[in-house]
């Protein structure tokens, strides 16, 4: 099984790709990838080694060095620490103008934001799309950074048949709402 399916093939097509990862207090790690100009790529892994091969076999050489890395593992760091309340974050982001617009929007949500699908539908200034919400949200390709997690159901819920969904519910607990 490919471990990055949601990575955008030649992504970063001339331009060496950076590499970051941060520990995760909900455990294993916050795994991301950078080009010249923004994150493209961020995930949740178990095992940062196999994670590495697999973007070095994709991409070629990795830079844990690079400025976007350097600039993002310290925001990173600093919402495991609770002292975050938005990452400001480049991106490079691929997708559909709805997607873009989604994830542009839910990307200024704060730590311990709630919001619903259908808020964000309005949000874009589509009202009656909160399953197309759903949908750009389960097609992110960056895990936390763009925080899927603090969109919900209208009743309240974290909503999905994912294993991702264990994952947003560890988040929306670490950010103060347990039980959803």
């Amino acid at each position: 099984m490919d471990p990055l399916p949601d990575i955008r093939r030649g992504a970063a097509i001339g331009n060496a790709v950076g590499f970051g990862s941060v520990a995760s207090p909900l455990g294993g790690s916050l795994c991301f990838t950078t080009d010249g100009s923004g994150c493209f790529w961020s995930e949740f892994v178990r095992d940062v080694r196999t994670c590495k091969r697999a973007l070095r076999a994709r991409f070629g050489p990795l830079d844990e060095r690079a400025p976007l890395v350097r600039e993002i593992a310290p925001q990173v760091r600093a919402y495991f620490g609770r002292r975050l309340r938005r990452f400001d974050v480049p991106f490079t982001l691929a997708g559909t103008p709805f997607q873009l617009e989604v994830w542009r929007a839910v990307a200024h949500l704060e730590f311990g934001d709630l919001v619903s699908y259908g808020e964000i539908a309005r949000a874009v200034g589509r009202p009656l799309a909160h399953r197309g919400v759903a949908a750009a949200m389960s097609r992110s390709p960056l895990a936390l950074l763009i925080p899927a997690h603090r969109v919900i159901g209208a009743d309240g819920r974290v909503k999905g048949e994912s294993p991702d969904v264990q994952r947003r519910r560890a988040l929306l607990e670490f950010e103060g709402h347990p039980n959803r």
